[in-house]
């Protein structure tokens, strides 16, 4: 189910007349039901605060960040956006929708839903708090490099190592040189391509040790490259925690990796929709 979902060959119909009926009830259930889901999507913000405060940010240390950077319209603020890789869902909707193939029905009611959603809002609303949460967490990030890890808060560590962080993938990313800006300090995941390999080294010790020194520099840049994702995956991941949308995990566990167009992958789309 899972490389189903991967790979995309969960959203692709079985049998495409099926899917066309199911998917344009469920896109025009969606314009319906959700025309003022910008109003219930405030409570954003307060979801960003408790993710903080999960992380020992502090929920009204979390609250007022995520406020300060939401309105934060910046040069700075999009740059942001650009090297955390948020804020762009409703722009690839947008690119992507030009290119698709909107003739059938099911395109005609997809094109209409992205449209509908634009235009109430809600995608710009989304894409702004996503934004301001990954800004927040950067800025964790860079606040909490100048401590060792042993001085870390017990909640952060915590979420670090659920991260797969651990001591010594630490004290690497520590030693990247922040970004600042207007006096805060970020620590993002382009940052850690920079990082000398003396700083690198110690991760990947016990291999060094046992390699041929003609492999080291290979080994050295393997971890430079598997820490930088690292950094970005727990960006990504606690920014989704920040502003809770479906994910791929999520779409696994509704659809049960069945197809568009089955019995059961209708029923189970109908049934889990608004989920």
């Amino acid at each position: 189910h899972a490389l189903d979902i991967a790979t995309g060959l969960a959203a692709t119909p079985e049998n495409i007349k099926w899917a066309e009926i199911g998917e344009s009830i469920r896109n025009f259930e969606r314009m319906s039901k959700l025309g003022a889901a910008l109003w219930s999507s405030i409570g954003d913000t307060f979801t960003s605060a408790v993710a903080g405060q999960f992380r020992g940010n502090g929920f009204f240390r979390s609250f007022a960040q995520q406020l300060e950077f939401f309105t934060d319209t910046s040069p700075e603020a999009r740059e942001f956006m650009f090297l955390t890789g948020e804020g762009f869902d409703g722009l690839i909707h947008n690119i992507v929708s030009a290119a698709a193939g909107w003739d059938g029905r099911i395109g005609a009611t997809g094109k209409m839903t992205e449209l509908y959603f634009r235009m109430n809002g809600l995608t710009w609303w989304t894409d702004r708090q996503r934004a301001a949460a990954a800004r927040v967490i950067t800025a964790e990030l860079g606040m909490r490099s100048k401590e060792n890890w042993d001085n870390l808060s017990p909640a952060f560590k915590n979420v670090m190592e659920q991260s797969g962080v651990q001591k010594v993938h630490w004290e690497a990313m520590r030693q990247a040189a922040l970004r600042q800006v207007n006096g805060n300090h970020y620590l993002t995941g382009d940052l850690i391509s920079d990082l000398p390999d003396d700083a690198i080294r110690p991760i990947v010790a016990a291999q060094l040790a046992k390699a041929n020194p003609e492999d080291h520099p290979r080994l050295i840049q393997q971890a430079r490259d598997d820490l930088e994702m690292m950094v970005r995956r727990y960006i990504a991941d606690e920014t989704g925690y920040s502003v809770i949308e479906n994910d791929a995990r999520a779409r696994r566990t509704t659809t049960l990796g069945t197809r568009p167009g089955t019995v059961l992958g209708e029923a189970l789309r109908f049934m889990m929709q608004f989920k």
